[in-house]
């Protein structure tokens, strides 16, 4: 396996046993890096909220888990993303980002109410978790 962006020299020699005659072939193959990709972190957002997602690079294709071909995209439903990048060269690497919702808290301050002017009480929403 060749180190990203290098340059090898491949050459080839072949001798024709019948007729003595040979040839040769040099050829230079140049390996290129693999485009960065780097979504961050994985996020975790209350339930709702837009997510929004881009490689900050500026590459030839894009191809997202959710079948857009966009630098970016704005995702709410929590699940595993991926991004697949294809820099000019046809070299392509991906990334992966999670989102997960926090459970929301639960709250009750039970029936409306009424009360006259000058008086009050306590609303409790109790324990929530």
């Amino acid at each position: 396996m060749a180190d990203a962006d290098s340059t090898f020299i491949i050459s080839l020699s072949v001798l024709d046993a019948n007729t003595t005659c040979d040839m040769s072939l040099v050829r230079y193959i140049k390996v290129n890096p693999a485009p960065v990709v780097n979504l961050g972190s994985d996020q975790d957002v209350c339930p709702g909220v837009l997510v929004y997602w881009s490689t900050g690079g500026n590459y030839a294709s894009y191809l997202w888990s959710t079948g857009s071909t966009a630098p970016m995209i704005a995702v709410s439903a929590p699940g595993n993303y991926w991004l697949k990048v294809t820099d000019n060269n046809g070299c392509s690497n991906y990334d992966t980002g999670a989102v997960n919702n926090y459970t929301p808290p639960t709250v009750n301050l039970g029936f409306d109410r009424g009360t006259c002017a000058g008086r009050s009480f306590i609303l409790d929403a109790g324990n929530a978790a």
